[in-house]
């Protein structure tokens, strides 16, 4: 779990540019949960911005979650693999999946 502040830009269903800033519910190397107005549509592409590194990726929505408020929760997934947008290091995917070297006594 990680607020990062974002700027979202997207198209309206009318296809006019939309541009908003909101936070990060939580990242991963492959994409995030953040908080947008609805509506948003499955497959729909977006453009992420880290406000603070000026990083942008294109994304698209995989997942419409529940409302808080007037905001949505939603899953984004980056087009191209892009875990640097953040300012975090992930760990490998196989990380913990190796069984530690028995201790042997003396």
């Amino acid at each position: 779990m990680l607020r990062v502040p974002i700027e979202v830009r997207r198209r309206n269903s009318s296809g006019q540019p939309l541009v908003e800033n909101t936070n990060t519910l939580a990242i991963n190397a492959h994409g995030a949960l953040i908080s947008i107005s609805p509506p948003a549509a499955d497959g729909e592409q977006i453009v992420v911005k880290n406000v603070r590194s000026g990083e942008e990726e294109v994304a698209k929505v995989v997942y419409q979650g529940p409302m808080e408020g007037l905001m949505m929760q939603v899953g984004i997934e980056f087009v191209r693999p892009c875990p640097h947008i953040w300012g975090v290091v992930f760990p490998p995917d196989d990380w913990g999946a190796r069984k530690p070297a028995p201790v042997k006594s003396e």
